[in-house]
């Protein structure tokens, strides 16, 4: 199931480099971590080291939020909630135009 996307929504996802993936532990606590993701287009691209704990907590449970940063005044916060997925095939970060570029400053 698809949704419209607002402008607002469309420049966070291609204009910001870091957002919040919130996963859920065992316990059923959230449990956020701030990363860098890319949009593709059709959804948030995020790499991850192997063995971390939110690859396992996706793995058993792949319910998430995306929670990007308000302004200072509390605005233009926006959350998305969706289901994540462990992707074995996805190309190596090298294979993707612009991502190292994007992150070139913050490595």
């Amino acid at each position: 199931m698809g949704f419209e996307m607002s402008d607002q929504v469309q420049c966070r996802l291609t204009d910001d480099t870091l957002v919040w993936l919130t996963t859920v532990s065992p316990s059923g606590r959230p449990a956020p971590r701030l990363v860098w993701f890319m949009w593709t287009g059709q959804a948030c691209l995020i790499y991850s080291q192997p063995d971390v704990a939110k690859l396992r907590h996706i793995a058993a449970n792949d319910r998430v939020t995306l929670n990007f940063n308000s302004d200072a005044h509390g605005g233009d916060a926006v959350v998305l909630a969706g289901r994540a997925e462990l992707a074995s095939d996805a190309p190596p970060p090298e294979d993707l135009p612009g991502l190292l570029d994007e992150y070139a400053d913050l490595l």
